[in-house]
């Protein structure tokens, strides 16, 4: 999962990384995100041909505060690496020497940055990173490199008093949910049932207030990182794999666990499957109207929300409108409107 690249592209958002800075990186503090750069790391082959192996750069923003620039590497591992000392040494001497950025003017001093992100099984551990000592400008010394691991964080019931991260960094939800992931990958099942509670709690109020963008940056990710979890429930799966936006995994993973529960509760070992199905089938309708009760709320404010209510609720599938449909009422001086079966607006 560390590697996927819907987990960079979570990081390439630049609400992600004010967040990163601020809750988790205080040696960049008062640092803002400009822009990502694209590139390629070439890595030696010492024995197949052609001695070299093309991939997927790992993720490198450009900051800046007050005229300074620093590029700030993002190096995501799945597991622990004894080499990441030199690794990194590497990854910044061949960005000074060779990084070229778009706008960056001619001969300012440009610094690297680099940490570590892991979101493996197993924890990381530490890694050391090379310093100047200031008493000498020749010796180099070693410190503890930064590390986001989710090892670090309990799987968590986020009790505000204990939990270690804070519930207003978008940073949190996405170290929750790969530590869930991880319970749930290495046997700990239940783990399931703390991700509704997770997206409630620490994703959705958060992600409700940024770019659309990190809405679907967030859904994918989700779909990607769980639906293989759940091979032996097609619906469920399908369900997820429809995901689009992070709000409608919150309607299905509802859905999914009041299903279970009661399935389990009363005994029930036929047709589980069949009551899945149904159940997120209604969940997703439900969270579709809940999305759109939300977009009218934002644009024609809370009572006209509450008159269109009514109307959504005894709304046919083929009449619920869409964002876009809602759009071009309010484009045309309009009021919300269902869709009209016969093919206009209603």
């Amino acid at each position: 999962m560390s590697h996927d690249a819907t987990l960079k592209t979570l990081f390439a958002e630049p609400a992600v990384i004010r967040d990163l800075i601020r809750f988790h990186l205080p040696q960049l503090q008062g640092l803002r995100p400009l822009f990502t750069q694209e590139r390629t790391t070439v890595v030696p082959h010492p024995v197949a041909q052609p001695h070299h192996d093309t991939r997927i750069a790992d993720l490198i923003w450009v900051l800046e505060r007050e005229g300074q620039r620093v590029l700030l590497h993002l190096e995501f591992q799945s597991r622990p690496d004894t080499r990441m000392t030199i690794r990194v040494l590497e990854y910044e001497w061949r960005m000074l020497r060779q990084h070229r950025i778009e706008g960056f003017p001619h001969g300012q001093d440009l610094r690297v940055f680099s940490l570590v992100i892991h979101t493996g099984p197993s924890p990381f551990g530490t890694w050391e990173r090379p310093y100047s000592d200031l008493t000498d400008s020749h010796l180099l010394g070693f410190q503890e490199g930064p590390l986001l691991d989710i090892h670090a964080y309990p799987v968590p019931d986020f009790p505000d008093d204990t939990f270690p991260l804070s519930r207003h960094s978008l940073v949190t939800g996405i170290v929750a949910l790969a530590r869930l992931q991880v319970a749930i990958r290495t046997g700990h099942k239940d783990a399931v049932h703390q991700i509704l509670p997770v997206l409630q709690s620490c994703i959705l109020p958060r992600v409700r207030e940024e770019a659309e963008s990190l809405a679907q940056a967030y859904g994918a990710w989700f779909r990607v990182a769980f639906a293989p979890m759940v091979a032996d429930l097609p619906a469920l799966r399908q369900a997820l794999h429809n995901v689009v936006y992070i709000a409608e995994a919150e309607a299905i993973m509802e859905t999914f666990g009041q299903v279970l529960e009661q399935s389990v509760a009363e005994g029930i070992e036929q047709g589980i499957e069949q009551g899945i199905e149904q159940g997120i089938e209604q969940g997703i309708e439900q969270g579709r109207r809940e999305v759109l009760l939300e977009y009218v709320r934002e644009i024609w404010g809370t009572d006209e929300a509450r008159r269109f209510a009514p109307e959504l609720d005894q709304a046919t599938p083929d009449q619920m409108p869409t964002v876009n449909s809602l759009r071009e009422n309010h484009r045309a001086g309009q009021l919300p409107r269902l869709r009209d079966t016969a093919g206009g607006s209603g």
